[in-house]
């Protein structure tokens, strides 16, 4: 898009049609489009229930790369629901990364490993290396379905801290 963007490749044919569908993907996701992206009852944008928040950066960073351009450009983006200016788009993507640090959430939870008020985030993460011992504390030799049931499945914080993960929350 940032070809088209910059005017290095003609605004005609498929380079139209791409623009034209990052566009309508931003307008849905800043809740401006035909058919917008849903949201959950405290504002998180809501693709799909599995590892939400992949997409959910995918959607800021694409968003944030389209503000600064029309920032430069001293332009709006024209949506099916009225026209967004790059503070709009700014205040939207403000709003999901608000949320994902546990600044605006309804839990106040941040979704961030390490990251938070008074430690207010995710202790039990489904990743292999957090929730097991580490090899230089226990050496015995944990079996795949072992480390499974003995490691992932134990009701207590993992032994190794991914700080800086990002985690998608249980809604």
């Amino acid at each position: 898009m940032q070809l088209v963007l910059e005017g290095k490749v003609k605004n005609s044919g498929k380079w139209a049609e791409y623009k034209r569908h990052a566009e309508e993907f931003i307008c849905a996701c800043i809740q401006k489009g035909s058919y917008n992206v849903n949201r959950t009852p405290g504002g998180l944008l809501w693709f799909l229930p599995w590892n939400n928040v992949q997409y959910i950066a995918t959607a800021t960073l694409a968003t944030t790369v389209y503000s600064i351009y029309l920032e430069a450009k001293h332009a709006s983006l024209n949506c099916p629901a009225g026209s967004a200016t790059p503070s709009d788009l700014i205040a939207s993507i403000k709003s999901q990364v608000g949320y994902i640090l546990g600044v605006s959430n309804l839990i106040n939870m941040s979704y961030m490993v390490g990251f938070g008020n008074g430690g207010n985030y995710p202790k039990q993460i489904h990743h292999r290396g957090a929730s097991m011992i580490s090899i230089k504390k226990d050496a015995i030799p944990v079996t795949c379905k072992g480390g499974f049931e003995e490691w992932f499945h134990k009701n207590a914080p993992n032994p190794n801290v991914l700080d800086g993960a990002v985690v998608s929350p249980r809604l």
